[in-house]
């Protein structure tokens, strides 16, 4: 597991990190994104089918996605729960360039415009 700390200050555990090539539709006619986003969806139930949280993704600033997609699920302190009751969770998808870098600059260029208030659930601890 690795920690980050989000540009708002909250700290992130990340629970694992997936990196897969990114599909693409097969004609230029389909939404790239809407075609992406149920890509994704369905990848992440598969990889995490206990969760039952949707992805979160953190799409690119520019118009064209880059070739590589990464996953990861990430756990914080809770949003509206006393911190000893529970956790926030969400996983995150974000696409890259580049690999050929450290693990932690993959993972920071992922987080770097994450919403986490906007898009973690909590939830309870038993």
């Amino acid at each position: 597991m690795m920690r980050f700390t989000l540009p708002t200050g909250r700290k992130v555990e990340m629970q694992g990190l997936h990196i897969l090539p990114t599909r693409y539709g097969a004609t230029a006619s389909v939404n790239s994104r809407e075609h992406q986003g149920g890509v994704l969806a369905g990848i992440v139930r598969q990889l995490y089918p206990e969760s039952g949280v949707p992805p979160t993704i953190v799409w690119p600033v520019h118009d064209s996605i880059p070739q590589v997609t990464c996953i990861a699920p990430f756990t914080s302190g809770p949003l509206g729960f006393p911190e000893a009751e529970g956790y926030s969770y969400l996983v995150a998808c974000w696409f890259v360039h580049y690999v050929e870098k450290p693990v932690a600059n993959i993972v920071c260029e992922g987080l770097s415009r994450l919403d986490w208030e906007r898009n973690a659930r909590d939830f309870p601890w038993w």
